[in-house]
């Protein structure tokens, strides 16, 4: 078995992640050989205020733009 962990900011649609899913199992699939069925994937999503970037979260950044 193999799983793919995915660490993003929230605000994708479910239709969005539901073929990123598709998307990263069968390209794990194809590389290792396997079938997809092997394959799990996990999207960790996280606010903007939680990511920060060179000292400042995203939702600062975002704010002052």
């Amino acid at each position: 078995m193999f799983v793919v962990r995915i660490t993003m900011l929230e605000g994708r649609s479910d239709e969005q992640k539901e073929m990123l899913h598709s998307r990263l199992a069968g390209a794990v699939a194809h590389h290792f050989e396997w079938d997809s069925s092997d394959v799990r994937t996990v999207i960790q999503e996280l606010p903007a205020r939680h990511w920060g970037i060179a000292g400042v979260s995203v939702a600062s950044r975002n704010n002052g733009a």
